[in-house]
């Protein structure tokens, strides 16, 4: 049994993560690439440290912290985490016990459920398998937010404990997913298949990246997808480019920027609803 969890962090009062008002936990890691994804962060589970330039006067610190902002090396940077009186140096998680974070959950008690992201919580099921286990034992509803790309061993670890899946639509061409997702898109069809025969609520999520997820073939294929796979409901929405100041801050190239058109989006959505199928256009 793995007692600890990579924590990306924990935000309260959230409103576009499943049913009611919830609140988030991002875990660390996930198996594919996403070259629109927003918390780049979460990606890997190791724990880096990074420094907001704009609170930083990183060319001459005047509190003697021995530190160049951005430009230092992790082990100054984590020496100065708690020393910055300006709080512009951050951490991108943490590791604790799955004890103390099943703690740290009971303890807020203004929410209708918790619900898990990333990253993609799959990454670390085993850990996540005991605290979903401690949590529904005190009758919390459980929302996971995943692209089900995971081995499929994964999922059956925590599956029985989650009430709602709110699951990413990428790219289904198999070729195409691996060579932009680095990810394999047969552990998503075989993920999908054990969701639905369990009778989960199912929200389908779907990204909309110009020419990657949207384009004719891959439209193509999602409709038929859903055509076979009936959810509660779908949520589809533009990408944005908030999370470039993270990528910056982590030494990262972002090199996703292409908005898709309110036509697109539009044209989209009525291509779902024609199929009976409740589509809502989100934002965040």
């Amino acid at each position: 049994m793995n007692n600890n969890i990579v924590v990306g962090n924990i935000q309260k009062t959230c409103f576009h993560d499943g049913p009611g008002i919830r609140t988030t936990v991002f875990l660390k890691g996930c198996p594919i690439r996403c070259p629109w994804c927003a918390n780049p962060e979460n990606l890997s589970l190791d724990i880096k440290y990074t420094c907001d330039i704009d609170k930083c006067d990183y060319n001459n610190c005047p509190y003697n912290l021995d530190c160049n902002g951005f430009n230092s090396n992790q082990q100054t940077l984590k020496k100065n985490e708690k020393e910055c009186p300006l709080n512009a140096i951050k951490a991108t998680g943490s590791t604790i016990t799955t004890k103390e974070l099943v703690k740290q959950l009971l303890s807020i008690n203004n929410h209708d459920g918790i619900t898990f992201s990333g990253g993609d919580p799959l990454f670390q099921a085993y850990a996540l398998k005991e605290v979903l286990r401690k949590l529904k034992n005190n009758n919390i509803n459980i929302c996971i937010e995943t692209s089900l790309y995971s081995n499929p061993n994964n999922l059956l670890q925590i599956i029985d404990y989650i009430d709602t899946f709110i699951i990413d639509i990428k790219i289904l061409e198999e070729k195409k997913c691996r060579q932009v997702l680095n990810g394999d898109v047969n552990n998503f069809y075989t993920n999908v298949e054990r969701v639905f025969e369990k009778k989960k609520s199912v929200i389908f999520r779907i990204p909309l990246a110009d020419n990657l997820v949207y384009n004719d073939v891959n439209v193509n294929l999602i409709l038929k997808f859903l055509k076979d796979h009936k959810p509660l409901k779908v949520e589809i929405f533009k990408l944005h480019n908030l999370a470039q100041k993270k990528y910056e801050a982590l030494g990262l190239k972002y090199n996703f920027n292409k908005e898709i058109s309110d036509i697109k989006v539009r044209n989209f959505q009525n291509m779902i609803s024609k199929e009976g199928i409740n589509v809502e256009v989100i934002s965040f």
